[in-house]
């Protein structure tokens, strides 16, 4: 809260994101122009597919500073409750405890502090994102695929390129679940033909393809992505330049990677457990995969809340590496305001690379304490049926 009032005092524009969001709605039903746009005088233009804008409707019967008010502290409440919510359903569904539920969450929100404070002053939809998509995977836990289909098509009309996740429902013989969303992100795709008339329809649309499709970036060199990486780390030093060929062959040996741990954890007796690390492994990668804000490595949410519960669970001595590495990886990942390390760090952090090979270093160290402690148990239960 104090935040927020801060910085409306320093005129720091506040949940700016949440200004364009607001602007495309007023323009959709005043006929102006949407797309291609500076909806806030500078830099931000609506990327949406149109029938996300009437989404934003509601808010226009206030003024903006009362709205976007309201939408910052949606934001810090969901944030507060998700954090709460993903601790009790892992301990009623998967049987994880937390030894000390105070310290758990103190060291998740020290690990996304700075995601949640970008999320809070831009205002943007990224912990609703996350909240969908563990709405996802709670409808595909229960055999929902079909309510599953639904949200993850939703999601799809907000950014297409998370369509990646529909992998996981190929890999995994969901084909339910992957024909459903893509039917729901089609219907929603054509529903401004049937609001707004065939004409002004096709118009959006088209207009929405070309912001979406603008070659305004190479996501071959996207810093933060394993292609950027690559390029930066090892093609560049020795004059080398890749081009998009590289994205294509870096998403087959991803999904292969995959394909290999979908096998290898088949014969893993926890399925609950198996189930969570794979879903949310894929959705924690997908910063790596496509071209995001920095903000979007808040997506390792769930796996941090498994990864500290499971520390907690193990002995000193034997973590001691591990919490070694957490230490290094919370440098690139969290401390990384210029306000903290200096402009120069910072920009190295978010565009040399750091921070996505950081993430690439968590998911790793989250997915190896899972096959430890899986490991483990299979080893334990069978000595119990030896004795």
């Amino acid at each position: 809260m104090g935040y927020f009032i801060l910085q409306k005092l320093h005129h720091r524009s506040g949940v700016s994101n949440f200004e364009v969001y607001y602007e495309a709605a007023l323009r959709l039903f005043n006929s102006k122009e949407i797309y291609g746009v500076s909806l806030d005088g500078g830099a931000g233009f609506y990327r949406y597919s149109p029938i996300t804008i009437i989404l934003f409707a509601p808010f226009t019967l206030l003024p903006l500073g009362v709205s976007s008010a309201i939408y910052y502290f949606l934001i810090l409440s969901s944030v507060i409750v998700f954090s709460l919510y993903i601790v009790y359903w892992l301990e009623k569904n998967i049987g994880l405890e937390a030894k000390n539920r105070g310290w758990l969450l103190l060291l998740v929100n020290l690990f996304l502090v700075d995601h949640i404070e970008r999320e809070l002053h831009l205002g943007n939809l990224n912990v609703f994102f996350h909240m969908l998509f563990f709405a996802v995977f709670v409808k595909l836990f229960q055999q929902k695929d079909s309510k599953a289909g639904i949200i993850t098509g939703i999601i799809l009309l907000f950014q297409p390129a998370y369509a990646l996740v529909l992998i996981w429902g190929m890999l995994k013989s969901r084909f339910k679940y992957v024909l459903i969303s893509l039917s729901t992100f089609i219907v929603g795709l054509a529903m401004p033909l049937l609001l707004f008339g065939p004409t002004t329809g096709i118009t959006l649309l088209q207009q929405w393809t070309d912001v979406y499709l603008h070659p305004g970036f190479d996501i071959a060199n996207s810093p933060n992505t394993i292609y950027g990486i690559y390029n930066m780390w090892i093609l560049h030093p020795i004059g080398f330049e890749s081009g998009k060929p590289l994205v294509l062959g870096i998403l087959i040996v991803v999904f292969g990677l995959f394909y290999i741990i979908f096998q290898k954890n088949k014969t893993n007796p926890d399925k609950r457990q198996t189930f969570f690390m794979e879903f949310f492994m894929l959705i924690a990668l997908l910063p790596n995969l496509i071209h995001t804000d920095t903000e979007h490595f808040m997506w390792t949410w769930p796996l941090l809340i498994y990864l500290f519960i499971q520390l907690q669970n193990s002995s000193l001595s034997k973590a001691r590496w591990q919490i070694a590495l957490l230490v290094v990886l919370f440098i690139p990942l969290v401390v990384n305001s210029p306000d903290i390390v200096g402009r120069q760090w910072m920009l190295i952090f978010d565009e040399g690379g750091l921070m996505g090979f950081a993430n690439l270093v968590l998911v790793g160290l989250t997915y190896f304490i899972f096959r430890k402690k899986v490991d483990s148990n299979v080893q334990l239960e069978g000595n119990a049926s030896r004795l």
